[in-house]
């Protein structure tokens, strides 16, 4: 069970990271002539569902996160969530927009994935 919360929790993550990123797009650009630079960027984001409903579903997944720190041993909780975080971003961002991934990309995700496994088996 907290093996699938782990799992959901980078989901999340990996899920909304390219989103994320594409709504952000032109924040280096915004300024106000009245409005420190912080607070016209945070209002460029606020402003946007398209940053919002990703940040808030990014944001349940570090909450699922902690709940299952709190239930799996750390040592192989650590492993399992970095590595996904690092391999699902990337993942749905090559689904979602249509990227072909170079090879050397595809053999590391391949190589991390067996990383995964191995941990996994290890510690059941």
């Amino acid at each position: 069970y907290q093996r699938r919360v782990h799992g959901a929790a980078a989901t999340l993550w990996g899920a909304t990271n390219p989103f994320l990123k594409r709504a952000t797009a032109g924040l280096e650009h915004v300024h106000h002539p009245r409005l420190p630079r912080f607070i016209a960027e945070l209002l460029f984001l606020v402003r946007r569902p398209q940053y919002l409903i990703p940040q808030c579903l990014n944001l349940c997944g570090s909450v699922a996160f902690f709940y299952a720190l709190s239930t799996l041993e750390l040592s192989v909780a650590s492993i399992f969530a970095n590595s996904l975080t690092f391999l699902l971003p990337y993942s749905f961002f090559v689904l979602l927009f249509s990227k072909d991934p170079p090879p050397h990309t595809f053999f590391g995700m391949i190589l991390v994935s067996m990383f995964i496994g191995v941990c996994i088996y290890a510690q059941a």
